[in-house]
């Protein structure tokens, strides 16, 4: 399973609710957690706890707004920005689940880590 794989690649996500699954990083209490959850097919999803909330979402500038997508632009940034159902701004990364092995795993979410950093201290 993802989780299993997750595991073996040194991130040990427990289940917080049906087919979702979460990461909370020990001892960096600056890098954001991490949800995977199932989505259709055979397909997963990893994205981060928000960035911003649906509130303070609303209140961010169009120069804000532009800025993180300039960033997010960059060849080395490797997440992508979505909106979440509660309309908060994340971080994720969809995959098809059987073509993954651990190396790969491991870095989609050292990326979504670094990227959310990244994004999180050119806002601040």
């Amino acid at each position: 399973s993802i989780v299993s794989q997750a595991y073996e690649a040194g991130f040990e996500f427990v289940e917080n609710s049906d087919e979702k699954f979460e990461y909370a990083p020990p001892f960096k209490k600056e890098n954001p957690s991490i949800f995977l959850s199932k989505i259709e097919d055979d397909f997963f999803r990893l994205s981060t706890q928000p960035l911003f909330k649906k509130t303070a979402l609303k209140k961010l500038s169009k120069d804000s707004l532009f800025s993180i997508l300039q960033t997010a632009n960059n060849p080395s940034f490797r997440s992508s920005i979505a909106i979440s159902d509660d309309h908060s701004l994340i971080l994720k990364n969809d995959q098809l689940s059987s073509t993954l092995d651990i190396p790969e795993i491991k870095s989609m979410i050292e990326s979504l880590i670094n990227d959310f950093l990244i994004l999180k201290k050119q806002i601040d």
